[in-house]
């Protein structure tokens, strides 16, 4: 139960992480981040899963393929500051 529970929480917070890219729903790119998210942590949570190392792999990983994903489209993220205001 442990290893899905690490899983799933590492899993959470690169959904969220790798939703700054904002790339199209209909995107390769974005299948194949979202497919390697789950498959890395996965395995890094398998391999290792009390090791603090393999917990922060995962989200490194998404943080560096989110800002990847951000130089190659040669443009910054468009956010709506109303709609952070009123989740704040």
């Amino acid at each position: 139960w442990h290893h899905m529970d690490n899983v799933f929480a590492i899993l959470s917070l690169n959904a969220i992480i790798l939703g700054f890219a904002q790339l199209p729903r209909d995107s390769p790119l974005r299948e194949f981040l979202n497919t390697a998210s789950v498959g890395g942590t996965v395995c890094a949570q398998l391999a290792y899963p009390w090791d603090v190392r393999f917990t922060v792999a995962p989200l490194a990983v998404g943080i560096l393929a989110t800002i990847a994903t951000a130089v190659a489209r040669r443009r910054l993220p468009r956010y709506n500051v109303k709609s952070g205001i009123v989740a704040v």
